[in-house]
């Protein structure tokens, strides 16, 4: 009985060892771990008291239908009948090569809050642009420049490289601490949204109509992200920083 009570009471001690062996670790990482529920109401509570968070995503939706008309519209129906199937993969494949050397640029260029402005204004510049050449040209147009449509497949790795790195290097600007999760978060939902729904409603577009709608997003992302860093710059202002 004596023996039981001890390995007993050594068990105990063990379990309290690694229970506050994870609070340790849990503080150094900035706290608890919040529960999925928590996260989700963090999440919802920053989309409603935060307009900088709602332009923002304007700019990440930029991405997500913009994602969708490179991978659904352009590989499916330009590329594929103007190069083959078998060159689908290589223009494919220009768009996050373009994003992987670019990142660095942007990096090094956007140490500063006003460097990552720039950049994400370029981005959403190029949506614009993107857009504009879809409104521009007619798909046989489009189908006729053949490897020159590798033109876009670009924009849209300049565009993604911005989305990879300063916009969410922005974020952490922006929400700094625990609300970056949050920030985080809304960012998924607002790419992942946009491009779920792109998929469905690009397949009942023209390619005008896709034309526009990236000219449409390009810009108001453009002017979003001047007025999310102007409320930014705003409030620094007032608190003297």
């Amino acid at each position: 009985s004596y023996h039981r009570q001890n390995h007993h009471h050594q068990q105990q001690q063990q379990q309290h060892h690694r229970n506050n062996k994870h609070k340790k670790r849990n503080m150094r990482l900035g706290g608890a771990i919040p529960s999925p529920c928590q996260q989700l109401l963090a999440t919802i509570g920053l989309l409603w008291k935060s307009p900088i968070v709602r332009f923002l995503g304007v700019y990440q939706m930029a991405f997500g239908i913009g994602q969708t008309f490179g991978d659904m519209y352009l590989n499916g129906y330009i590329v594929k009948e103007s190069l083959g199937m078998a060159n689908v993969g290589w223009m494919a494949a220009i768009t996050p090569s373009v994003a992987a050397l670019i990142s660095p640029v942007f990096s090094y260029f956007g140490a500063s809050e006003k460097g990552k402005r720039s950049e994400i204004l370029l981005g959403s510049s190029f949506y614009a642009a993107v857009g504009s050449i879809a409104i521009a040209l007619s798909p046989g147009a489009l189908r006729n420049l053949k490897w020159g449509i590798a033109s876009l497949y670009v924009c849209l790795g300049v565009c993604r490289g911005v989305f990879e790195t300063p916009q969410k290097a922005a974020i952490v600007d922006f929400f700094p601490g625990e609300r970056a999760s949050a920030g985080f978060s809304n960012m998924l939902a607002f790419s992942g949204g946009a491009f779920g729904v792109s998929f469905i409603v690009f397949a009942y577009m023209t390619q005008l109509h896709m034309g526009m709608l990236l000219l449409v997003i390009g810009v108001f992302a453009f002017l979003s992200i001047l007025r999310a860093y102007a409320i930014y710059f705003g409030r620094r202002r007032k608190r003297g920083g």
